[in-house]
């Protein structure tokens, strides 16, 4: 472990006020996270069912808006490249 210079009281007591302090979010798919665990969620089966259901809604109403075969192909690499 690398000596930072703190006790492990005063780093205990630290992670208790950061956890303390961070904020609750609601996200769009219907998750809740800390702050400090966002990229967790981001992770989760719920996360990504929301997420993949939305880049295929998006691909469809792209699919239904653009006439131009070019540019549609384009933006339907681009979804994929997410």
């Amino acid at each position: 472990m690398v000596n930072s210079g703190y006790s492990k009281e005063e780093m205990n007591k630290y992670m208790k006020e950061y956890v303390k302090n961070s904020q609750s979010i609601n996200c769009k798919c219907g998750g809740k996270y800390k702050s400090y665990n966002k990229y967790i969620h981001l992770k989760s089966k719920k996360h990504k069912k929301y997420s993949d259901n939305n880049d295929l809604q998006m691909y469809n109403k792209v699919n239904n808006i653009i006439f131009d075969e070019d540019l549609k192909s384009k933006f339907i690499e681009f979804l994929n490249k997410k």
